[in-house]
């Protein structure tokens, strides 16, 4: 649900500028509330990708979810704001470079005498936790 979340909410901010836009050009009724059926027409309407469609129950439910018992089954637009405020890592939008990536995958092997577990032990992982973060992988590759 969340990546799909995220590639939602970049969605409507491409198509219109804010996920606040998009709610207010949803309402079509102006009533301020946006139902399940009425969420679903907006984003087929407006062209959401189609790797979205079967998670627009989902999504409805997640926005949906801190809702107040009088709102509860229906979008408000001070329930967006959570999401409006929410701001996403860049690696969810990047498009992959295979280019880059073999350049860097041939880089590591060179200084690490052609063994990945060494490239991974002497450069990436010295505290010996076996992960690193997003922030500190993109600080090493600098």
């Amino acid at each position: 649900g969340g990546l799909d979340l995220a590639r939602w909410k970049r969605w409507a901010e491409v198509k219109f500028g804010s996920i606040l836009a998009l709610f207010r050009a949803f309402d079509r009724d102006r009533n301020g509330k946006l139902e399940f059926a009425e969420f679903v027409a907006g984003c087929q309407r407006e062209g959401i990708p189609v790797d979205l469609h079967r998670s627009l129950r989902t999504l409805f439910r997640i926005m949906d979810a801190n809702s107040l018992p009088e709102t509860h089954g229906v979008l408000v637009e001070a329930e967006l704001h959570f999401l409006h405020q929410w701001q996403f890592p860049a690696y969810l939008w990047a498009e992959p470079d295979e280019h880059a990536l073999e350049s860097f995958r041939r880089a590591l092997l060179a200084i690490s005498m052609g063994n990945p577990l060494i490239a991974w032990r002497k450069i990436f992982d010295k505290a010996v936790s076996m992960r690193i973060s997003y922030h500190d992988f993109a600080a090493l590759c600098r």
